[in-house]
C-alpha cells in the first residue's frame, strides 16, 4: 500500500517521539530498586519516561498514542515472564522496539483515513453528479 500521507504521518510522529525522548533522563541502573519512586514511569530506549512529570510534547504524544500503549500495556507483560532476569537497558530497547512497531500501525492506518477523506473532499460529495453505474441496473427480461 503505497501512501504518502500515511508516510507523512509515521515519519513526524517519529520525529516527534525522538524529540520528546531527547529531553527525558537516562535510564540508570537502580531504576527497578525504589517502586515508590518509578511508580508513573516506564523504561524505553534508555530512557525514563515519567508521564506525569514530562512536558506538554510527550503528554500530547501519549494520548495520542493512547491505543497503541493500550496494547502495549497488555503484552509488555509476555517479555518479564519469558526472561525474569532481564537486565533493564534491554527491556527498555524491547519496550522501544515493541512501541514502534504498534504505533507505526496506527499511525499508518490514520494516514491511510486521512488519505480517503482528501480523495473523498476532492471529488465532491459520493456520485451525486455522475451517470448512474451501469452494473447496478436491472436488466430486462
Amino acid at each position: 500500500m503505497k501512501s504518502w500521507v500515511a508516510s507523512l504521518v509515521v515519519v513526524t510522529h517519529l520525529v516527534l517521539v525522538f524529540y520528546s525522548l531527547a529531553a527525558t533522563p537516562p535510564l540508570t541502573p537502580d531504576f527497578g530498586s525504589d517502586f515508590n519512586r518509578h511508580a508513573h514511569a516506564f523504561p524505553i530506549a534508555g530512557h525514563v519516561v515519567r508521564i506525569p512529570e514530562e512536558g506538554r510534547l510527550i503528554k500530547t504524544i501519549f494520548w495520542l498514542d493512547f491505543p497503541s500503549l493500550c496494547v502495549f500495556y497488555l503484552f509488555s507483560v509476555i517479555p518479564m515472564v519469558l526472561f525474569p532476569r532481564m537486565n533493564i537497558q534491554t527491556l527498555s530497547w524491547l519496550n522501544a522496539t515493541f512501541l514502534f512497531a504498534i504505533t507505526f500501525v496506527q499511525w499508518w492506518l490514520v494516514g491511510l483515513s486521512l488519505e480517503e477523506v482528501i480523495r473523498f473532499l476532492r471529488k465532491g460529495r459520493g456520485n451525486a453528479g455522475s451517470p448512474p453505474n451501469k452494473r447496478l441496473q436491472p436488466t430486462p427480461r
